[in-house]
């Protein structure tokens, strides 16, 4: 199944990155926006989501000058477009818009 998702949280939980972008079937695409009360687990909630269903592959580059980003994350179409790329530092992500 392929569905690239980055997710934020407003609560204290730490980012997380879908990258299952492997196999031979497209998932569904996520809705957009999401409902004002969608939420994965109780007690969680979404500060920022970012989500795909195509085809492509995913790049982490860890950074280790003080001034940058932890991570810098980029999902690229299978053609090797940039569909979004992603900053994490401490725990909290933000993404570009999807290309």
């Amino acid at each position: 199944m392929h569905l690239f998702e980055a997710l934020s949280f407003s609560t204290d939980h730490p980012a997380t990155i879908v990258g299952r972008t492997g196999g031979d079937v497209l998932d569904k695409p996520l809705p957009a926006p999401l409902p004002a009360d969608a939420t994965p687990a109780d007690g969680v909630r979404l500060a920022a989501l970012t989500s795909s269903n195509r085809f492509g592959f995913l790049l982490m580059e860890r950074r280790t000058e003080r001034r940058d980003p932890d991570w810098k994350v980029t999902m690229f179409s299978a053609t090797g477009a940039v569909l979004t790329t992603c900053e994490l530092v401490e725990r909290r992500l933000s993404c570009s818009p999807l290309q």
